[in-house]
């Protein structure tokens, strides 16, 4: 009886404790340890993109830069054209253009006349490049130049009168930064026009595309009011402009 009470007391024992007959646990402890993970690296940022060279731009210009055989016959380029006679950097006696206080900036040009010989018609082409920032500073010289030059007599004795007109829009362009005529009288009295020039300054993203046509008055014009050949001719430069910047 006592060996059997003894026993019983050994079981509950064993039961409570739970380590009778076992060194080893019943079930793993929980280590309570959360799971880490290290934090994702950023993605590499892309490299900015070289800025263009002087000479680069440069180098582009002279590809879009017309030639006789974009404009088409009678165009061709002649070593030299006729100019007015006058102190050099005026455009008119005792201005110089404003945009000459302008940064400079990369710049090609080309002359043509409508024909071959003396006499012709000349057409001027100008490609640079400008900001937007730029644009605005081209376009407050242009009304510089206007105030100074409205009216004057020229080194060759002729009176010239300029204003402010032309086309609002140019097909191709990003907007017109400058639009002005020149009319060229042989007297004082402006009733006889010897000839005229229209000027068109265009922007299209970066490139600035300066067009100057200077011609003889035509019966159907005889004021020498419709730009519609100067934007013909802008329209040829504006064309050849988007195969080297699309």
């Amino acid at each position: 009886m006592r060996k059997t009470l003894l026993g019983c007391l050994l079981l509950v024992l064993c039961t409570v404790v739970g380590a009778c007959g076992s060194d080893a646990p019943a079930s793993p402890p929980s280590s309570g340890a959360s799971t880490f993970s290290e934090p994702a690296s950023p993605a590499p940022r892309s490299p900015l993109p070289t800025p263009r060279t002087k000479a680069q731009d440069t180098a582009d210009l002279k590809k879009a830069l017309v030639t006789p055989r974009d404009l088409g016959a009678p165009w061709v380029q002649p070593k030299s054209v006729a100019t007015s006679r006058g102190k050099k950097g005026e455009i008119c006696p005792g201005h110089v253009s404003a945009t000459t206080k302008l940064p400079a900036r990369p710049a090609v040009a080309a002359n043509f006349t409508e024909g071959k010989g003396t006499g012709k018609n000349i057409a001027t082409f100008e490609l640079s490049t400008a900001t937007d920032g730029e644009s605005a500073g081209l376009r407050g010289a242009y009304v510089v130049d206007q105030k100074a030059c409205a009216k004057y007599r020229d080194a060759d004795g002729l009176y010239i009168v300029r204003s402010l007109e032309g086309p609002s829009s140019v097909t191709g362009s990003d907007e017109v930064l400058g639009a002005w005529a020149e009319r060229i009288y042989y007297d004082k009295a402006h009733r006889k026009l010897a000839y005229a020039r229209h000027y068109l300054v265009l922007r299209t993203g970066d490139v600035v595309t300066y067009v100057s046509y200077a011609f003889l008055a035509v019966d159907e014009d005889a004021r020498a009011e419709d730009f519609a050949r100067a934007s013909k001719l802008a329209a040829r430069q504006l064309t050849k402009n988007a195969t080297v910047f699309p």
